[in-house]
């Protein structure tokens, strides 16, 4: 009875962490870039969770600074904690021209910041960054052997270990000038494993519940 109800138990508070891990899912499914994660317990104790890489839809917006990789590949920023990478591409220019991400944050090139005149450019397939026939920049686009490693750090960024997975050229893509890459969240989908996770849930607790009467009755018994 006792490894009944620490089964229970645990797997109750399994399911309140996928609870959370799909809500967090849901709560983005309209977040430009956001990469939907999953929850996997290999056992009572050990938990492991992935995030799913695989591209959202591309979304044709018309803002010539709304940009979109298609194929292997991630913005570079620069955010205060160090370079990260991303998917998410809605970016816009700041008073001084800097080119940056919604967030304020420098989109990089290979050279550093991009400075444009204004935000009317030709952004070409490979990230150049076209002003008439002058190049004002080339953005840097990022690939990973083991993407898989990446480090999620907020809703749409990417961090890498420089020592097991470092940043390399981009080669396989695509710079789709205005347009975004959605996230690749599956509204249907995550709102059936939510119902799934909490009617588990919900019969876990029943199964508590049966062993806290069965515990009172004995009690009551030996009292």
């Amino acid at each position: 009875m006792r490894i009944g109800y620490y089964e229970a138990a645990l797997g109750s508070m399994q399911q309140l962490i996928r609870e959370e891990v799909n809500a967090n899912n849901l709560a983005n499914a309209g977040t430009i870039g956001f990469k939907k994660t999953r929850i996997k317990f290999s056992d009572f104790l050990a938990m492991g969770s992935k995030v799913d890489m695989k591209p959202g839809p591309i979304h044709k917006t018309g803002a010539p600074l709304d940009l979109a990789i298609v194929g292997k590949g991630f913005f570079a920023v620069e955010t205060p904690d160090g370079v990260r990478y991303t998917r998410a591409g809605n970016f816009s220019i700041d008073s001084e021209g800097t080119l940056v991400n919604s967030d304020g944050y420098p989109v990089l090139s290979s050279s550093g910041n991009i400075v444009l005149p204004s935000q009317y450019v030709n952004i070409q397939p490979d990230g150049k960054i076209m002003d008439g026939k002058r190049v004002l920049g080339e953005l840097q686009i990022s690939y990973f052997e083991k993407p898989e490693e990446l480090v999620p750090v907020g809703n749409t960024y990417f961090k890498n270990d420089p020592g097991t997975n470092p940043s390399q050229p981009a080669t396989d893509f695509e710079v789709v000038q205005g347009s975004i890459e959605e996230s690749n969240v599956n509204i249907v989908s995550e709102i059936v494993r939510l119902i799934d996770t909490l009617r588990t849930f919900e019969a876990q607790q029943h199964s508590l519940k049966y062993f806290d009467q069965i515990n009172a009755n004995v009690i009551e018994k030996t009292a």
